[in-house]
């Protein structure tokens, strides 16, 4: 990719917000956000940066969102927030617009965000977004019981006030996490396994508090504003399987935009892994074919 990458941080309330951001070293450039998922961090985005046909069109922006990665924090989170993070990003680089990509509560964060900043959105790449009416499984009982999460979080948060629990969280390098997923997927004969693996709990607290993964669950099945009043061009990446989403709810929703348009992605909840090259090349296709980002 042309340019290197420089890590920065932004104090913002509560939390010192650390981002990369890759400069294509063309002046008018378009920006390009690129939100992980839930007990997630920017090198979710690795693989995709590593090979993108956009090199030398795009300026990205990868951040550790509040609470995940080098932006470790405890307090409040949810996607008023998480998009409140946003907005003062773009007005750290004196951006008035941006494409925002995002992958689950990446893609919820991205949907809040152009729901109150119709202004500062130029489109919106949503990549296995979190549609509640479309939730199965454990997420539809966690959902159920929010009354009850959220009343663990306001005492978590007290007790966290009186500094109980505190501790020193490691980071983890995503893009091996990701390679070395794939190889178990060729090999084993029940991928559900694996899918247990990669959402266990034990497994994402070791790199998180509780509180924030808690917060972040709740946070992918927020309420979200209507989809009706998102007005930029929308590209919904709907993966098949697993318990995270129904594709005929993710076809009934992505209708409600004003300009939405659905592409499957054969993978059960994380295309960024299980497929990169294809769900690079559907992002960069309709980025190209609806002109977002310029041709050359």
């Amino acid at each position: 990719m042309n340019g290197s990458e420089q890590t920065a941080t932004l104090a913002l309330p509560g939390v010192e917000l650390t981002y990369g951001l890759r400069r294509s070293g063309r002046g008018d450039s378009p920006l390009v956000a690129l939100l992980h998922g839930a007990a997630s961090n920017r090198t979710r985005w690795s693989e995709l940066l590593d090979a993108t046909a956009l090199a030398g069109r795009c300026d990205f922006l990868r951040p550790d969102l509040r609470g995940n990665g080098e932006s470790m924090c405890r307090g409040r989170m949810d996607l008023g927030v998480w998009a409140g993070d946003m907005r003062g990003l773009l007005d750290a680089q004196q951006r008035q617009r941006a494409i925002l990509v995002g992958h689950s509560l990446g893609a919820q964060i991205a949907m809040r965000f152009a729901a109150e900043h119709p202004e500062r959105t130029s489109a919106l790449v949503l990549i296995d977004p979190v549609f509640r009416a479309g939730i199965q499984g454990n997420r539809r009982r966690l959902m159920k019981m929010r009354p009850l999460f959220q009343g663990l979080v306001l005492l978590g948060r007290m007790l966290n006030g009186i500094g109980l629990g505190r501790r020193t969280f490691p980071n983890r390098d995503l893009r091996e996490l990701d390679r070395v997923t794939r190889d178990e997927l060729k090999r084993t004969d029940d991928p559900q396994a694996l899918v247990k693996k990669y959402t266990s709990i034990s497994i994402q607290v070791t790199y998180m508090p509780r509180l924030n993964y808690v917060q972040q669950l709740l946070g992918a099945t927020e309420p979200l504003p209507p989809l009706e009043k998102i007005a930029c061009p929308v590209l919904v990446l709907a993966a098949a399987g697993g318990e995270f989403g129904d594709t005929s709810v993710a076809e009934s929703e992505t209708a409600r935009f004003k300009d939405g348009e659905l592409l499957p992605v054969d993978a059960d909840h994380w295309p960024l892994t299980e497929a990169p090259d294809a769900t690079r090349e559907m992002i960069e296709n309709w980025l190209l074919r609806r002109e977002l980002v310029p041709a050359v």
